[in-house]
């Protein structure tokens, strides 16, 4: 409340409705912050139903990071992708809510992750796959069968399907990749 109405003794000598007034204006203005906080608590009440508590991950646990930014070679559909990926330690807490995390070296991405990001992992889960690096020379991947096959302006490609691999990790490649030895060629 301004202190000039407060405490103007001149005001309260020269009208006497003055005190009448400042006593409801201070009431008012009681009534009108009472108001702003029974809205900010409901506001807050309301806000804070979507919320999670913060995770609180130790270093060693194993956790599984989300799919949602993590890019992936352009043949693989978002829509059948997996939604996580892991399982892999914690390597150190950065801060709050920032976790870095011990990723095999053939991942191309920083190991640093938002806790809205990752996800406890339970030994019985059916999330959790690896991020596949396809055709690095390091990691070759044993053909299970050939799915189908396609004819496009680049070439013939085969629909490949890997052992110990789900079918949503099938990929396509080019005929050459196979050589002329190969027995499928």
């Amino acid at each position: 409340m301004p202190l000039a109405l407060t405490h103007d003794s001149t005001l309260a000598r020269s009208d006497p409705n003055c005190d009448a007034f400042l006593d409801q204006w201070k009431a008012k203005l009681e009534e009108a912050k009472c108001s702003l906080q029974q809205s900010k608590e409901c506001m807050a009440r309301y806000a804070n139903k979507k919320r999670r508590p913060i995770k609180d991950l130790q270093v060693g646990d194993l956790v599984l990071v989300s799919a949602h930014n993590i890019t992936l070679p352009k043949n693989i559909t978002h829509k059948f992708n997996h939604r996580y990926y892991g399982p892999y330690k914690v390597e150190k807490r950065i801060n709050k809510v920032t976790y870095s995390l011990e990723l095999p070296d053939n991942i191309e991405f920083h190991n640093a992750f938002h806790v809205s990001l990752l996800k406890r992992f339970k030994h019985d889960s059916t999330y959790g796959h690896e991020v596949l690096v396809l055709h690095d020379g390091e990691n070759q991947f044993e053909l299970k069968a050939i799915l189908r096959d396609r004819h496009t302006r680049d070439g013939s490609q085969f629909l490949n399907k890997y052992k110990g691999l789900p079918s949503v990790d099938a990929d396509w490649l080019p005929v050459d990749t196979f050589g002329p030895d190969h027995p499928v060629v």
